[in-house]
């Protein structure tokens, strides 16, 4: 069967198609969609605090880390009735009125290729003798038959019934019944790709072929792009990876603890902080305050100001000693949030470089001047040491001059000063 018969469907007239194989496709290719967003939109309406980020002191039972814990929890369920959860709703709606329509076609065209029955088609009892059979027969051509009924149907109905007739009454017809199924004889089955009917109209050929090749030539290369550009900007950490080099640069063997968050805090993810008018003083103030710990700044790098303001906070958030002000504390929480990643690409970064040196120390150090600038750094132990201990800090949000025994529940500053009296 060649690819234009099954497209043109040609003899479409004497032939009868089943469709039911493209909509039980459909039915379940739109499930695979709606499956998981069910589920998006139970987690979000279930959410429970045992869900919540280890960051958020879930392990403490003090009143502090409670209090702490329920503004994230209350702060969690708005966001899950935000616009994307609107939208999921919305998804699930047209999926699911989609699987419907799909539904309704697969009851509508199951079946259509099923064997032939006679009785079934006169609508009698498998032991009626021939008087109900003439009867049955008489009535429904009469019903039927084209000359008096106008309904599209009518035709192939009242074939139906002549041949299932002839299957029961006359001897050649019910011997090929008896032996092929089929009053006719032998008949094969046409097979065809598994399209909906409106693919075969020949007047959605040329909107047919131009989407497809609108598919083909622009959406899937684009996505395609799109996809790959995107992934090459981000590594296995979800960083970007412009943020590898200044790294590098800012990193030696003998960084400080104070000078780390500068250093986190100059990554190019902080660019979407924003510079708000009313904060400009208290921001100004921070930057007096900690603008002391900075590294050397190397000159090929400016650091923005929506990159000194992560800055900022990130010191702000590390000293027990400041006051952070109330309506600051979600883009707190929003740095915040970013720093292990970028934490865990420096210590993978420096890591791999100390192990580079050590492995080929005596091939950089014989060649030197010839290597000159592009030598790999010498992080070693000391540097490494500074990241996992700021990590620590980070995640504690405490300072690296603190009391190691505040990492600790329910022991605070206060604590550690009663104690010491």
């Amino acid at each position: 069967m060649s690819f234009k018969e099954n497209f043109t469907r040609e003899g479409a007239d004497d032939v009868e198609y089943d469709y039911s194989a493209f909509w039980t496709y459909a039915a379940t290719f739109l499930i695979l969609f709606l499956i998981p967003l069910i589920n998006k939109i139970r987690e979000r309406i279930f959410y429970s605090p045992k869900i919540t980020n280890k960051k958020e002191y879930v392990n403490c039972q003090c009143s502090k880390c409670k209090t702490k814990l329920e503004k994230y929890v209350s702060k969690k369920k708005r966001e899950n009735y935000g616009f994307s959860f609107y939208f999921i709703i919305f998804l699930i709606c047209c999926i699911s009125y989609f699987l419907l329509l799909t539904y309704n076609e697969i009851m509508e065209n199951d079946g259509k290729l099923k064997g032939f029955n006679p009785f079934e088609i006169l609508e009698i009892e498998e032991d009626s003798d021939e008087k109900i059979i003439k009867k049955a027969f008489r009535n429904l051509s009469v019903k039927y038959h084209p000359d008096r009924n106008d309904s599209p149907d009518a035709k192939a109905k009242f074939i139906m019934i002549t041949k299932a007739y002839e299957a029961l009454t006359d001897p050649i017809a019910k011997e090929n019944f008896k032996n092929f199924g089929n009053p006719d004889g032998m008949a094969g089955m046409r097979l065809a790709l598994a399209l909906p009917p409106f693919v075969y109209d020949k007047k959605n050929h040329i909107p047919i072929l131009a989407l497809f090749l609108i598919f083909v030539v622009i959406v899937f290369p684009g996505a395609v792009y799109y996809w790959f550009t995107t992934t090459q900007q981000y590594d296995d950490s979800g960083v970007r990876v412009e943020n590898h080099k200044m790294f590098y640069d800012y990193l030696n063997e003998n960084v400080l603890a104070k000078q780390m968050p500068f250093i986190v805090g100059s990554a190019c993810e902080f660019e979407a902080c924003k510079l708000v008018q009313d904060q400009s003083k208290f921001l100004s103030d921070l930057l007096k305050t900690y603008k002391e710990k900075f590294p050397k700044q190397e000159k090929q790098y400016q650091t923005s100001f929506n990159r000194l303001k992560a800055i900022c906070l990130i010191y702000l958030s590390l000293d027990e000693n400041a006051k952070v002000p109330p309506e600051m504390e979600d883009e707190i929480t929003f740095v915040m949030n970013k720093v292990p990643d970028l934490i865990y690409t420096i210590y993978k970064m420096a890591m791999q470089c100390t192990m580079l040196y050590y492995q080929y120390g005596n091939y950089f150090e014989a060649n030197k001047k010839a290597l000159n600038k592009n030598m790999i750094k010498k992080f070693d132990y000391h540097c490494i040491k500074t990241i996992i201990e700021f990590s620590q800090c980070a995640h504690q949000r405490i300072s690296a001059n603190s009391n190691p025994l505040v990492q600790l529940p329910h022991i605070s500053q206060d604590v550690l000063r009663g104690l010491n009296k």
